[in-house]
């Protein structure tokens, strides 16, 4: 009895550490996409041991309750894995059902070399959950990280800017767009009014009318034989115009924040550009404030810093992910920055934002306008404490049962052992046969005691995710993506854009010409 007792005490502890090993990785530089409520994530960096990419895909089931501190991630990765390993690309939903992957490095699953080839699209169908590699037409502009997809109604995908592959890159100042609504065709646009600077690590939002609004990022500059590279100045903004090809630029009004790269962006239904993280300088140390907001819906757009309760947010981030589901902004994993050095830690978690009420929630009910703020009732560490109970409790009975047992034994020993005359044993008999004659006198009959010991106990599988803090020295880019998945019912606003008739240079520094001109 006690070694089945002691056998299940560690079969129980063996399953906890199973579940613990087996919860999510932290990652950087990954992909998100929204699609059929189901947010997947797919590739990144995991750990600073492993600086190669990765082929994971998993998802967050969004038609199902769950605790933010356990989210219950779906790894497909045996079964619908990437066909090799991805990091710093960027992504966007095709066809309702298609995740579409451009840029970024990539490495062979096999041999683990980088991947030198000029393939720099993978298609992901959510449904079927397999990988395909599109037929292209048109010529492909050369393979990039650190931009971003952005796509319109027409499934036209718009990619600016980025950083070329390999060692002393080139930055980039085209526009590319990619039809991918009847076929994968290629288009390098003319545009106007354009900038004559390059831009990387920003973030790309489409308006519901056309406009693309470029906010942050980095650019870099040559000046005296000496590479220049800064943040964009964030009070300044660029808009281009998808319907004419124009750029036109906007001197932003409202509150003053950080210039920043590698933050990330999404649009709510009113109008409102929510960005979060960031970083500046060649450390990468924290913008402030983490959280901004830009309204869209008036002429000249404004900046905003909302009250949040720190208790549930995320912490600093960079490299992460964001995406909006209904009212809520969902961020996933990232780079850890702080304010004096370089990002040393990677995120494993992920946060929900209630755009409604600005507040970062802790537990999340599918269909549900207001989710508790608050830590679940059975939160993870009270289902941990039950469960330790439960052991405890097990081996407790166990002893106590095997001490019980033990004295039966040695009471059936004694029952069975020959006395002898003179002995306590015989005096303990000729008493008990005494007894039994004087009950038989009577009438009495013999009576056996039959003792049956019944033990029914329940076991409980409790799942709990662990956060690995791992250490990381990067200076990697951000994948971010957004991508508007159903109809809000938000109230009809109409961003418009108003460039002033003058130009503040961006970045710190003045080039020779400005690179705009007010529109006619």
């Amino acid at each position: 009895m006690f070694y089945v007792f002691l056998l299940q005490f560690f079969v129980i502890s063996f399953s906890l550490t199973i579940l613990v090993e087996s919860a999510t990785n932290a990652r950087y530089a990954h992909v998100s996409a929204l699609i059929n409520d189901q947010l997947f994530i797919i590739g990144g960096q995991p750990t600073s041991f492993q600086l190669k990419g990765s082929n994971d895909v998993f998802y967050l089931d969004l038609k199902k309750s769950f605790n933010l501190q356990d989210p219950s991630l779906v790894d497909i990765t045996r079964t619908s894995g990437m066909p090799l390993t991805i990091s710093w690309a960027s992504s966007t939903v095709v066809n309702k059902d298609g995740i579409l992957i451009y840029g970024g490095y990539t490495w062979s699953l096999n041999s683990g070399n980088l991947d030198n080839g000029d393939n720099a699209l993978y298609l992901f169908n959510a449904t079927t959950k397999q990988w395909t590699i599109p037929t292209v037409s048109g010529a492909p502009p050369p393979k990039r990280r650190e931009m971003k997809m952005v796509s319109d109604n027409n499934e036209n995908i718009f990619i600016y800017g980025g950083i070329q592959l390999g060692e002393n890159p080139q930055w980039y100042t085209d526009m590319n767009i990619l039809d991918a609504q009847s076929e994968f065709r290629w288009e390098l646009i003319q545009m106007k009014n354009s900038p004559t600077y390059p831009r990387a690590d920003y973030t790309a939002t489409m308006l519901p009318n056309g406009v693309i609004v470029y906010i942050g990022g980095r650019t870099r500059a040559v000046r005296d034989a000496s590479i220049l590279e800064t943040e964009l100045n964030i009070k300044q903004i660029t808009l281009y115009d998808t319907k004419d090809a124009t750029w036109y630029p906007m001197e932003t009004s409202g509150e003053l924040i950080d210039n920043r790269n590698s933050h990330s962006a999404v649009l709510t239904p009113d109008g409102k550009i929510i960005i979060y993280g960031g970083a500046q300088g060649p450390n990468l140390i924290t913008a402030s404030p983490s959280l901004a907001i830009l309204d869209t819906s008036t002429s000249v757009y404004t900046w905003s810093v909302p009250t949040i309760s720190s208790q549930f947010s995320p912490p600093p981030l960079i490299l992460h992910t964001a995406d909006l589901y209904g009212d809520y902004m969902i961020v996933a994993f990232g780079n850890v920055t702080n304010g004096a050095t370089s990002p040393v830690e990677i995120n494993s978690g992920i946060y929900m934002l209630d755009t409604k009420t600005f507040s970062w929630i802790t537990s999340y009910t599918p269909n549900s306008t207001s989710p508790s703020d608050k830590n679940d009732p059975i939160s993870i560490g009270i289902i941990i404490g039950i469960v330790c109970a439960i052991i405890v409790f097990l081996v407790v009975a166990s002893i106590i049962g095997w001490i019980f047992y033990k004295r039966y034994r040695e009471n059936n020993n004694i029952e069975h052992a020959i006395p002898t005359p003179g002995s306590g044993m015989d005096r303990v008999e000729r008493d008990e046969r005494d007894e039994r004659d004087e009950r038989d006198e009577f009438g009495g009959n013999r009576i056996s005691n039959i003792t049956s010991v019944t033990d029914n106990s329940n076991n409980e599988n409790v799942r709990n995710s662990s956060t690995t803090d791992v250490t990381v020295i990067s200076h990697s880019r951000p994948t971010s993506t957004y991508k508007s998945t159903s109809n809000y019912g938000s109230t009809p606003y109409v961003p418009s854009y108003t460039p002033p008739p003058y130009y503040t240079p961006h970045g710190g520094f003045t080039p020779k010409n400005p690179p705009y001109s007010t529109r006619n």
